[in-house]
């Protein structure tokens, strides 16, 4: 039911609440089954209770004929009274006859004849005094049995009414039709002229109109809620209904400006209640008529009251408890795993959406049929097979994963969850599948695992890390990007392990190694090829670094300082001490477009490295510097000459390239400018 509010306004326009709005509802069949015109069909049994029209008729009958026959006894009283006169008349004359003229002549026959048609006339005349007080009691009885027979019939009335009323009241739950139909009733049988229902909203703290009608079966606009504030405030607060034959002289109401500004006459007004709790306002006046109501009035307003009450109550209930069924169907439709729901026969009884998206089972179809036919026109044997296992034991089987093949999708990893599904005595009434897609995950598992394989030996463990949480960010398959690109090799390498044992060798160049591996990580760097004693790195793959150039650079002098520092510190513990060798570096970096992906044989051996013409420029740059010397392409040195201290180089001859190649040393950080 909709409804609306407006705030508290002046005395003469109740502020309780906004207008209603009119809606249909199912139509009450009233009307008489052919042949038998005794019945009405209001419920769902025929009864003639409601056929007011039928009651009139027959009290009518019966009021005309009482008052045929209070005419007949009038007229036979009338008679006999005149009978009575003319016979006290001659019984009076008799009298003074017989006991006065001629009492002295009693052996008279005639005058004995007299003398007893006096004792007969005498007589006569007060049976029929006695016959008259008798006409006049029946009088009397009649005109109460027609009293009565009124009495009777506006009661019955009033009870057809009521009935017709909780007829219709329960004939639907969309209780704004029912409640206008009901006004529109109730307003008719009390000959009022207008009627409004004000429910109360707990969460406002106060009533609002919900329906307002007037004797035409309109709905009132909004504008004209205009009634007795004071009545309503009374009737709400003492839960007691009011009668007022004559609004404006009831001392009660004296003084209201609304009774005489819109010239209220009389009001019923009567509390909607259900078990002590309070509901709403019926309310119901006349603007012309003065004394139209009565207790009688009164008394079927508020069994009227007390029908929609119970009415209201259960329509709200039903509200609640739909709302709720809503609420659980929307939560059922949205929970991300695939329920299913069997009965203890194992039919599927529900299928969320959910679940028709992952098996891509249509639940229309699924709904009402044996598991195991559904899952075997999917041709899921696993998945049966999981169900009669969990039947069989009677137990929960969690986490079960099943690997199957879906028409329509192909492979897919499902979890399947099932546990008993219980009624509210706690008995088992079925069991619920609960079905994940893992697919997706295992995909991503299967994704991250390879990047960690692949991964972990060429870039910082924190990279890994990043890698395997985003394993859809690598493009193994290769991409076409702009990288910086460093190579790093060994000053005089021949000359260094000549005469030298392979294991010294070795272990030297794994130490130093180590230093270039360690400044490489520490800018995220990607290691991608060890070539002997030189080392290839690349910068912004596989993940994207907008400062790459800068990281590359950075990783170099950090990895001329390392060497710088190792060889100051003289340990006989280091092999070069140990076994006297001086040991440099020459580096080079370029910054350009390389393609970068997982190379290698497929079966055999792959490697993350970066190929192209960027690679050859960095690797010929390497090869043409000096003794812990960093040579940077000019494409770098745009990139990054804010940052570091650089000198311009002679332009540089270098293998497979015509033009001179622009280049720059790199001497250090520039001193305040953050790198």
């Amino acid at each position: 039911m909709q409804r609306a509010s407006h705030p508290s306004g002046p005395q003469d326009r109740d502020p309780l609440a906004s207008g209603p709005q009119r809606a249909s509802g199912p139509e009450v069949n009233q009307s008489q089954p052919a042949g038998n015109p005794s019945l009405a069909t209001v419920g769902g049994l025929p009864t003639s209770i409601v056929q007011i029209g039928r009651a009139a008729q027959v009290a009518q009958a019966a009021q005309s004929a009482q008052a045929k026959a209070l005419n007949d006894v009038k007229s036979i009283g009338a008679a006999l009274i005149n009978i009575s006169e003319a016979l006290h008349a001659i019984t009076k004359k008799l009298g003074i006859a017989v006991e006065g003229t001629y009492a002295s002549d009693q052996g008279d026959p005639r005058v004995q004849l007299l003398a007893e048609t006096l004792h007969v006339v005498r007589a006569g005349d007060l049976r029929l005094a006695q016959i008259g007080e008798r006409l006049r009691q029946l009088d009397q009885t009649v005109q109460n049995s027609q009293d009565s027979i009124g009495t009777l019939q506006r009661e019955r009335e009033m009870l057809a009414s009521l009935y017709h009323i909780s007829q219709v009241l329960n004939s639907t739950l969309e209780l704004e039709s029912v409640l206008s139909r009901v006004m529109d009733r109730v307003i008719e049988v009390v000959k009022a002229d207008r009627g409004f229902l004000m429910l109360y909203n707990e969460a406002a703290h106060r009533l609002e109109f919900t329906i307002a009608r007037n004797k035409r079966g309109e709905v009132i606009p909004e504008h004209e809620f205009t009634i007795t504030r004071s009545v309503v405030q009374q009737v709400w607060r003492t839960k007691t209904p009011i009668v007022t034959a004559n609004a404006p002289e009831d001392q009660r109401f004296s003084g209201q400006m609304s009774i005489v500004m819109h010239d209220i006459r009389s009001i019923l007004c009567a509390p909607l209640q259900i078990q002590n709790r309070s509901l709403g306002i019926l309310y119901v006046d006349n603007r012309q008529m003065v004394n139209p109501y009565s207790e009688e009035h009164l008394d079927l307003l508020s069994a009227c009251c007390n029908q929609a009450a119970i009415a209201i109550d259960n329509a709200q209930k039903v509200g609640e408890i739909t709302d709720f069924k809503n609420l659980l169907d929307n939560i059922f439709k949205s929970i991300a795993s695939g329920v299913i729901t069997l009965d203890m026969n194992g039919q599927i009884q529900l299928v969320n959406r959910a679940a028709e998206r992952i098996l891509l089972l249509p639940a229309k179809m699924a709904k009402g049929k044996p598991y195991q036919q559904v899952f075997s026109t999917l041709g899921q044997g696993k998945i049966i097979d999981v169900i009669q296992r969990a039947r069989g034991e009677d137990s929960t089987i969690v986490n079960g994963e099943v690997d199957c093949e879906l028409p329509d999708r192909g492979k897919v990893t499902l979890s399947v969850n099932i546990s008993p599904l219980r009624n509210e005595h706690n008995e088992e009434a079925g069991m619920v599948l609960a079905v994940e897609d893992l697919t997706d995950l295992r995909t991503w598992r299967d994704a991250a695992t390879n990047i960690k394989r692949i991964f972990q030996r060429y870039v910082d463990p924190s990279v890994v890390d990043e890698l395997m949480s985003n394993p859809k960010a690598v493009e193994l398959g290769g991409q076409t990007k702009e990288v910086s690109i460093l190579f790093a090799d060994i000053r005089g390498y021949t000359a260094l392990s000549d005469g030298r044992r392979p294991e010294e060798v070795v272990e030297m160049l794994n130490d130093y190694l180590q230093l270039l591996t360690k400044a490489i990580w520490r800018e995220q760097g990607t290691l991608t090829m060890f070539v002997g004693d030189a080392i290839m790195a690349i910068f912004n793959a596989p993940l994207p670094q907008e400062d790459h150039a800068v990281r590359a650079v950075r990783a170099a002098l950090a990895m001329r300082k390392a060497i710088e520092e190792r060889q100051s510190q003289q340990n006989p513990l280091f092999p070069e001490v140990k076994y006297g060798v001086k040991v440099h570096y020459g580096i080079g970096v370029n910054t350009g477009i390389a393609t970068i992906g997982n190379i290698g044989s497929r079966e055999h051996l792959q490697n993350y490295t970066a190929i192209g013409d960027a690679v050859n420029i960095a690797a010929r740059l390497q090869s043409n510097s000096a003794d812990n010397e960093i040579i940077i392409h000019h494409t770098t040195y745009e990139q990054v000459r804010k940052y570091f201290d650089c000198l311009p180089l002679e332009p540089l001859k270098v293998k497979n390239k015509k033009e001179l190649l622009t280049v720059y040393k790199v001497r250090g950080e520039r001193p305040g400018v953050p790198a």
